[in-house]
C-alpha cells in the first residue's frame, strides 16, 4: 500500500518557506479512511548540513518503508495499526505486574522514569529509535550510574520484546541503538579477621545478626535465607533453588 511523505513547515509568520523548518507527514489510506501522520521526532532545520539532512531523510524513509510494510500486513492479520496508538504506559505497568516483587522494584523505578521523562501519554508509536536514544541520554543526565541506566533500558526492550510477541508492534526498536556496556563494580567484601569482629560485637537484634553471618559463610542471598526451611537441608547439605537465577545450590557439610 503505497504511502506518501508531505512536508509539513512550522508557522512562523513573516518566514519563508526556505528559512522554516519542517516535519515530514505520512499520508496514506487506511480501511477506506485518509490518514496524514507527522513524524514529530524529526525535524529539519535552516541550519542542517547536507549530511544532516540526508542522516534524517534516511529514517524519514525508513518509517515510510516500515508504515508500508505493516498497512501490507494489515491485510493478512498480522498487526493492527490501531494497537499501537494504545499506552506504552499502561502495557509497561501490566508486564511490571508480573515480576516478583524483587524485580518489580526496578520495573517501578524505570516506570517512574519514563513518565517524568516523557509524561503519562505515551503510545507504543513514540517509542522509537530516537525516543530510546533520547531517554537514555536523559537517565545518563540524572546522577544514575551507567549500570542502573542500563538494567532500566533493559526493562523497557523486556517489554517491547514482549509486545512483538503479541503482534502489538512489527520489531522492537531498541535492536537498532547503540547499547550501554555494563561497568565493572568494585568487589567490597570482609575478610576473616573482621567477620570475626562482627561475631565478637554485640547487637540489638541477633536474629539479624546471624542471619548477615549466615550469609557471610554461605554466600545465599537474603531473600533466599527468608526462605530457608528445616526441609531444606538433606544430607547435612544445604539445598535450595535460588529466587533469583533459579539456579540449584548445595552448600555446606554440617555436624
Amino acid at each position: 500500500m503505497a504511502v506518501n511523505l508531505r512536508k509539513k513547515y512550522s508557522k512562523n509568520s513573516g518566514t519563508s518557506k526556505k528559512n522554516s523548518s519542517y516535519r515530514f507527514q505520512l499520508d496514506f489510506y487506511h480501511n477506506g479512511k485518509r490518514i496524514r501522520e507527522t513524524i514529530s521526532d524529526v525535524e529539519f532545520l535552516p541550519s542542517d548540513t547536507k549530511e544532516q539532512r540526508e542522516q534524517k531523510k534516511r529514517v524519514v524513509d525508513k518509517i515510510k518503508a516500515d508504515l508500508e510494510i505493516e498497512l501490507a500486513n494489515k491485510s493478512t492479520g498480522l498487526i493492527s495499526r490501531e494497537l499501537k496508538k494504545a499506552s506504552f504506559i499502561n502495557f509497561f505497568e501490566e508486564q511490571a505486574k508480573k515480576k516478583s516483587p524483587n524485580t518489580k522494584i526496578a520495573w517501578d523505578n524505570t516506570l517512574k522514569h519514563i513518565i517524568d521523562f516523557h509524561g503519562k501519554k505515551l503510545r507504543f508509536e513514540d517509542v522509537t529509535e530516537n525516543w530510546l536514544e533520547k531517554f537514555s541520554e536523559y537517565l545518563l543526565s540524572s546522577d544514575l550510574s551507567q549500570n542502573s541506566v542500563r538494567t532500566y533500558l533493559q526493562k523497557v526492550s523486556t517489554a517491547l520484546n514482549q509486545a512483538v510477541k503479541q503482534k502489538i508492534i512489527l520489531v522492537n526498536p531498541f535492536n537498532y541503538i547503540d547499547k550501554l556496556k555494563k561497568e565493572e563494580n568494585e568487589m567490597v567484601y570482609l575478610i576473616k579477621e573482621e567477620v570475626q569482629e562482627i561475631i565478637n560485637t554485640d547487637f540489638f537484634d541477633d536474629e539479624v545478626k546471624n542471619s548477615f553471618l549466615f550469609g557471610c559463610y554461605t554466600g545465599l542471598r537474603f531473600s533466599d535465607i527468608k526462605r530457608l526451611k528445616w526441609s531444606n537441608i538433606k544430607d547435612g547439605k544445604i539445598q535450595i533453588t535460588q529466587t533469583k537465577t533459579k539456579g540449584a545450590v548445595y552448600i555446606g557439610k554440617f555436624g
